[in-house]
């Protein structure tokens, strides 16, 4: 049941409730509304985000290389059966499939992710930096054309 707006405040203040409480009972339904935005948005997102984890292990099971962005994450996948989870703001990285096996990592609903480590595009190398500090380079991964698509953001 809802007060009217020129009733006395249900707070007991002794004022009329469009003077008193009413603004924050708007600004409390608009709260809770963007608060039911934002969780239908981001459960949206993490839909698209395993969506295209999924099609990025795909593309790397057959041997093709590709290049996805779902900003600010980057999703690429190689000809030898690598896939790899980029986040191109933070240079956080994670492989996801590596010589054609899967690689868990964990993504919550909230959208937050395990990263296990960092990544670096130097020429032709893909350096990857795990969380315990071991480095490993890849050769023959697209970088320069890594480089120019995360450059554009596409």
């Amino acid at each position: 049941m809802s007060t009217a707006r020129n009733a006395p405040c249900p707070c007991g203040s002794g004022r009329k409730f469009k003077q008193c409480c009413m603004q924050q009972s708007v600004e409390g339904h608009l709260t809770q509304a963007s608060k039911t935005v934002s969780v239908t948005e981001t459960l949206f997102c993490y839909q698209g985000i395993l969506q295209e984890l999924r099609y990025i292990r795909q593309l790397a099971r057959s041997g093709d290389a590709r290049m996805i962005s779902y900003a600010p994450l980057f999703f690429f996948s190689t000809d030898t059966g690598d896939a790899w989870l980029l986040d191109t703001e933070d240079q956080l990285a994670a492989c996801v499939m590596m010589d054609y096996e899967p690689i868990d990592i964990n993504i919550s609903s909230n959208l937050a992710i395990s990263w296990p480590g960092s990544y670096q595009l130097q020429d032709n190398l893909f350096v990857y930096r795990d969380a315990n500090g071991k480095t490993t380079m890849y050769w023959g991964y697209p970088t320069k054309a890594l480089m120019e698509a995360i450059r554009k953001k596409w």
